[in-house]
C-alpha cells in the first residue's frame, strides 16, 4: 500500500504538536511545583505574626467603606441568612498572610465549565478545595440566557467561584479572627450611624432601594409596617438586603413580592388611581403647582385676541409667507418616546404627597431617554430633599 507525501506529512505534523503540547505541559507543570515550593519556603522563613495579623485586618474594618461592604443577606428557605462576604474575605486573606487561595477553570467544554477553588495555608500546610460545574448560562427572572463569548463565560466561572473561594477562605483561617473582623465592622458602623439621625438614614436607603426597583410598599409588606418608623436592626437588615441586589448577588423577588406600579405618563403627575387625572386624586387644579414659566405636554397655548389674529391671518394669506413659528422648536421638542421629561418630573415631585410616589418617580429616572446624567443627578437630589422633609 502507497501513502503519499501529504499523509505522511499530516501525521508527522500531528505527531510533532502533540509533542509538543507534552512538553509545554511538561513545563507548566514543573513551573508551578516549584512556585508552589518557593511559596511554602518563604512562608517557613517569614511566619506569620498572629496577634500583628489581627491588629491589621481591625485598622482595615475601621474604614467605613469596607465596615459598609462586609456582609450579605440573602433569602433561604422564608429565612433571611446573613454572613461575611467575598471582599472581607479577601481583606482577612491578605492581612493575614502566607496564604494561597485562587480559581482554576479545569475543563472548558460545550456548555459547562469544571473548576476548582483552593485555599491553602502555606505554613501549616491547611487546605480546603471544592470542584464544581458551572453551566455556561445566566438564568433571569425572565427566562435564561445561553452565553456563547469567552468574556460572559469567564465573568460567569470568576463570579461563581469567588464564592467558593470565600467559603474556602474561612475554612482555613480560624474562626475568632473572622468573628474579630466583623465585630469591628459593626462597631465602625455603629459609630458612623450615631452622626447622622435614624429617620435621615432611613430616607437614603428608602431613596436607594427605588433605584434598585424595591418600592415603599414592597418595603412595608417585608417590614410589616410603615418604612419610616423601622428599627436600628430593622434598618441593618435592609441595608445588607440592598448591598446583596446591588452586588448582583440576590434578586429582588428573593426577599419582595412583586408591586405593580403604573409608571408616570409624559405630561402627569404620578396619582392614587391611575384612572383619575391629577385633579381628580388631589381635588386641585391640575395646573395649580406648575412652577411659573414651565408648560406640560397637555397645557395649550393662550389663543390670541380675534381682533389681532385676523390682520394676521390676512397679511399672511397675501404675501404668501409660511408661519412665524421656526422649524427648530420643532427640533428642540422632547421625542413623543412615552418617557416623561424632566419638566413632567419635577412637577411629579412637587405634587408628591407620600413616600410611595416619590419611590415611583425616582424609578422613572433609570434609563429614560429624554434625560442626561446631570438631569437625572439633580432630579433624584430633589426626590431625596422632599422625601427627607415628608419625615420630618
Amino acid at each position: 500500500m502507497s501513502v503519499s507525501l501529504t499523509e505522511v506529512q499530516q501525521k508527522t505534523g500531528a505527531l510533532v504538536a502533540q509533542t509538543s503540547a507534552a512538553n509545554t505541559l511538561g513545563a507548566e507543570s514543573e513551573r508551578v511545583v516549584a512556585l508552589i515550593q518557593a511559596s511554602f519556603t518563604v512562608a517557613k522563613r517569614h511566619p506569620r505574626d498572629i496577634n500583628e495579623a489581627i491588629e491589621r485586618i481591625k485598622n482595615i474594618c475601621g474604614v467605613l467603606a469596607v465596615a459598609e461592604d462586609a456582609e450579605y443577606s440573602y433569602n433561604r428557605g422564608g429565612k433571611l441568612v446573613s454572613g461575611p462576604n467575598i471582599r472581607i474575605a479577601e481583606i482577612i486573606a491578605s492581612q493575614w498572610g502566607n496564604i494561597d487561595c485562587n480559581i482554576v477553570e479545569i475543563v472548558r467544554s460545550q456548555g459547562e465549565s469544571l473548576v476548582e477553588a483552593y485555599a491553602l495555608d502555606l505554613e501549616t500546610n491547611a487546605r480546603w478545595r471544592v470542584q464544581f460545574v458551572v453551566p455556561h448560562r445566566r438564568d433571569k427572572s425572565e427566562g435564561g440566557k445561553d452565553l456563547t463569548s469567552d468574556r460572559d463565560i469567564t465573568e460567569m466561572v470568576f463570579n461563581m467561584g469567588s464564592r467558593r473561594v470565600r467559603e474556602c477562605v474561612f475554612r482555613v483561617i480560624p474562626n475568632f479572627v473572622v468573628d474579630a473582623a466583623l465585630e469591628k465592622c459593626r462597631e465602625t458602623l455603629a459609630r458612623n450611624d450615631k452622626k447622622t439621625p435614624l429617620k435621615d438614614r432611613i430616607a437614603k436607603l428608602i431613596a436607594r432601594f427605588a433605584e434598585l426597583g424595591v418600592t415603599t410598599k414592597m418595603l412595608h409588606d417585608w417590614l410589616k409596617g410603615s418604612p419610616e418608623e423601622m428599627l436600628e436592626q430593622q434598618y441593618v437588615q435592609l441595608r445588607n438586603i440592598g448591598k446583596s441586589i446591588a452586588d448582583k448577588q440576590s434578586r429582588v423577588e428573593d426577599f419582595f413580592k412583586s408591586d405593580q406600579v403604573a409608571p408616570i405618563q409624559a405630561g402627569k403627575a404620578p396619582t392614587e388611581d391611575p384612572n383619575k387625572g391629577p385633579a381628580e386624586a388631589t381635588g386641585k387644579d391640575a395646573d395649580a403647582e406648575i412652577p411659573h414659566g414651565e408648560k406640560t405636554k397637555t397645557e395649550e397655548k393662550p389663543a390670541a385676541p380675534a381682533s389681532a389674529e385676523k390682520p394676521a391671518q390676512a397679511e399672511k394669506g397675501s404675501k404668501g409667507k409660511a408661519a412665524d413659528k421656526p422649524p427648530q422648536q420643532e427640533k428642540t421638542s422632547p421625542p413623543d418616546n412615552g418617557a416623561p421629561t424632566k419638566e413632567d418630573i419635577v412637577a411629579a415631585i412637587e405634587k408628591a404627597d407620600d413616600a410611595d410616589k416619590i419611590t415611583e418617580i425616582m424609578s422613572t429616572m433609570t434609563g429614560n431617554p429624554n434625560l442626561t446624567p446631570d438631569d437625572v443627578k439633580e432630579l433624584r437630589k430633589s426626590a431625596t430633599k422632599k422625601l427627607g422633609s415628608m419625615m420630618e
